[in-house]
């Protein structure tokens, strides 16, 4: 038999991945958490919406006796894409914690992405995710009775399987800045690519038995 899979997870938070200052705003505080001028802008969880996908299952399942069973499913892909360009005005960063900070800041720091006069700049935060899983297993009848004059019925029966799941995530960060100064130390023209790439994966192999 198939079925068709109505799925909703709870979310995955995250840090702040990207913020924005207004033009005018200080170097030093562009886009740092905490700083009054600074607006979060990326959304703080991720994989929340509903997922659809499908099973299959299949065997033979006598009224008494030794049958078995197998099934195999999978959730589609879930995908989202957060993107912002920006010439500098609304400035653009990307906050993090420095592991040599200010200590008026208690670490916060933030690399710019776009400032006025001085970088125009690309950020793009691709996340992803992917479930399925499937299970095999026999099922031994120990006891079944019916009476078909009281339409009364039951079985028992012991099952022993296997059973796998996988859950495999990623988040990637894209930068692509455009350097726009023409007094500053890296020439006016110049551009720079850069990621950051995180790649998770789950898997639990178990057994069922009941």
């Amino acid at each position: 038999r198939a079925e068709a899979i109505l799925w909703w997870a709870s979310d995955s938070s995250v840090p702040p991945l990207a913020t924005s200052s207004p033009i005018g705003t200080p170097s030093g505080d562009i886009g740092v958490l905490g700083q009054p001028t600074t607006s979060v802008i990326s959304s703080d969880s991720l994989f929340d919406d509903m997922r659809a996908g499908g099973r299959i299952r299949f065997g033979n399942w006598p009224r008494c006796g030794l049958g078995w069973d197998a099934s195999g499913w999978i959730l589609g892909n879930l995908q989202d894409e957060q993107v912002w360009e920006s010439d500098g005005n609304p400035a653009l960063a990307r906050p993090f914690n420095n592991v040599d900070p200010d200590p008026g800041r208690n670490g916060a720091d933030a690399q710019i992405i776009a400032e006025d006069g001085v970088l125009s700049g690309r950020l793009a935060i691709h996340s992803s995710s992917e479930i399925y899983g499937g299970d095999a297993g026999l099922r031994k009848n120990l006891y079944c009775c019916s009476n078909p004059g009281s339409g009364y019925s039951y079985r028992v029966d012991s099952i022993l399987g296997y059973r796998y799941f996988r859950v495999r995530e990623g988040l990637r960060i894209e930068e692509n800045l455009l350097a726009t100064s023409t007094s500053g130390p890296v020439v006016a023209g110049t551009t720079i690519d850069l990621f950051d790439d995180f790649q998770t994966r789950n898997e639990f192999h178990g057994a069922n038995l009941g």
